[in-house]
């Protein structure tokens, strides 16, 4: 059974969205980020932060999801953000991510009612449909076996990549054989990957840690 949303509970979101705490990072002790980085209020992901920006972003998007869709897709998280100094031999995952940078999330891959679909207007990208907690027509469009391109069952969804483009943040191709069509960047406010970083460590840390990019 699909989880179904309390009563007004886009209100308490409204509330703690507004409220803005620092959660240090032991590895991440840098005089930059207290600046810029702020929490995700009644978000579990294993380091859930985002820069100032996003996080209003990525707020708005939620409760829009909750008020449309009656569920509260992303009250969990797979990653936001990821440590300066992460790094990892997994297929697909980028050494010089925009993870680090405080501007990018990971919804869950595994999550009841999503089904991913192509995107037929942009060749190699996929599209997030979350199912609605009400199927009788009040919530989200409906989606026959055409459209859903009979990669789930037929009813009522939200188009959860559409807020995150109307919000600006964007999707990236497949890394070799790894879909990535969990990943959504904000880039607004920084021309490039160095002068986001740049937003949150020193110079000198940066240098360090990525050679010849800084």
């Amino acid at each position: 059974m699909l989880a179904r949303i309390k009563p007004k509970a886009w209100l308490v979101l409204l509330a703690v969205a507004v409220v803005v705490s620092i959660v240090p990072l032991s590895s991440l002790a840098q005089p930059n980020q207290a600046r810029v980085l702020v929490a995700l209020r009644n978000v579990k992901a294993p380091y859930p932060q985002l820069i100032r920006t996003a996080a209003a972003s990525f707020y708005r998007i939620r409760i829009t999801i909750i008020n449309q869709c009656g569920r509260d897709y992303l009250g969990k998280l797979d990653e936001a953000l990821r440590p300066v100094d992460y790094v990892t031999s997994k297929a697909g995952v980028a050494n010089k991510s925009w993870h680090k940078a405080g501007r990018a999330i990971d919804v869950k891959q595994t999550y009841p009612g999503v089904v991913i679909v192509k995107d037929l207007k942009q060749k190699g990208l996929q599209r997030v449909l979350l199912r609605c907690a009400k199927q009788d027509a009040s919530q989200g469009q409906w989606y026959g076996p055409k459209r859903i391109q009979q990669r789930g069952k037929q009813g009522y969804y939200l188009d959860v990549t559409a807020l995150f483009l109307n919000e600006g943040w964007n999707r990236i191709p497949p890394q070799g054989k790894v879909s990535e069509w969990w990943h959504y960047e904000y880039r607004h406010g920084a021309r490039n990957w160095p002068e986001a970083m740049r937003q949150l460590y020193s110079v000198r840390v940066l240098r360090r840690l990525y050679p010849g990019s800084f």
